[in-house]
């Protein structure tokens, strides 16, 4: 038995829940009864969707994936559906990630909850942890004024990832809305970490530069972009700084990071992203960061 979680077998649900949630949350179908508490869907995508619980007490995020299409969740194209029935339990491999990451120094929220359902060819995974300290980077990023605070934020979210890739993790979704940043304790909290998995040290840099381009993508793609190119700049040399990396080697995997985010980016919206050099790498707290953002596009306006 895992430290400190119970195993549950109730109907066709098998899994674990945490000792403390244990009578909260296994009198029943875990799904009905976590809902049977004040809540609220934030998201949502094919074969999955997020809600944000008000347990007593405290605030809960349950993360369900299902090929049955219960709840109205969206059960996206037959072959999504096969694809997903036959993966590993999403729930056993969250609550393992989870804790082995926590055991590396990562901070994650803990989690409560991790079962899944069989029952002929219906497949459901219902991940449930808890609320994250601190504010999103997303949030961060779009309802904050873009002064030193923040972008000292995004060089504190570039350090904690390349020390999350220096543990060997490489994130599954590393999108601003995933990294929760509490400035007052100098931590980051990882997020959706159902699809993080680990790597050997020699196969560990292909998943790194993807997973910068990933969250460089988005923060690019933005309406917002005249701000967000300044921060991406800020979070990557934050990272290679981290990394050990030598200013010319920062300059080099700088640019090849933000080419390939703008090149996805325009793809995805339909629109030209503007170059801006890697030159400001260099320097991780230079100014000329945000004046090349300035060569690159005087007319900022014109990608809102």
């Amino acid at each position: 038995m895992k430290l400190g979680y119970r195993s549950i077998r109730v109907d066709s649900w098998r899994g674990w829940v945490h000792g403390d949630w244990a009578a909260s949350l296994t009198g029943g179908d875990p799904l009905d009864r976590l809902l049977d508490w004040p809540h609220e869907k934030i998201h949502q995508r094919e074969l999955s969707c997020t809600w944000r619980v008000d347990a007593p007490g405290q605030t809960l995020f349950a993360k369900y994936v299902t090929t049955s299409g219960r709840r109205g969740v969206d059960t996206g194209s037959a072959e999504e559906r096969i694809k997903q029935f036959f993966r590993p339990s999403v729930a056993a491999r969250a609550l393992r990630v989870s804790r082995r990451m926590s055991g590396g120094g990562v901070r994650v929220p803990t989690t409560i909850l991790a079962t899944t359902l069989r029952r002929g060819l219906r497949r459901d995974d219902l991940i449930v942890s808890t609320a994250a300290e601190g504010t999103s980077l997303a949030e961060v990023f779009l309802h904050r004024s873009h002064d030193e605070a923040t972008h000292g934020l995004f060089d504190l979210a570039g350090r904690r990832v390349a020390e999350l890739h220096r543990t060997g993790f490489i994130h599954g979704h590393l999108l601003p809305g995933h990294l929760y940043v509490a400035a007052d304790q100098n931590t980051v909290t990882f997020i959706d970490n159902d699809e993080t998995y680990w790597r050997p040290a020699m196969a560990r840099w292909p998943g790194r530069v993807w997973n910068l381009t990933q969250f460089v993508h988005r923060l690019i793609g933005h309406p917002q972009y005249p701000h967000a190119d300044g921060l991406a700049l800020r979070f990557l040399d934050a990272y290679f700084v981290r990394m050990g990396f030598s200013p010319a080697s920062r300059r080099r995997w700088g640019g090849r990071v933000l080419n390939t985010a703008r090149r996805r980016a325009r793809k995805r919206l339909g629109r030209p992203i503007p170059a801006v050099s890697p030159a400001p790498l260099e320097k991780p707290n230079n100014a000329t960061a945000f004046r090349a953002v300035a060569q690159a596009d005087p007319t900022p306006a014109a990608h809102g």
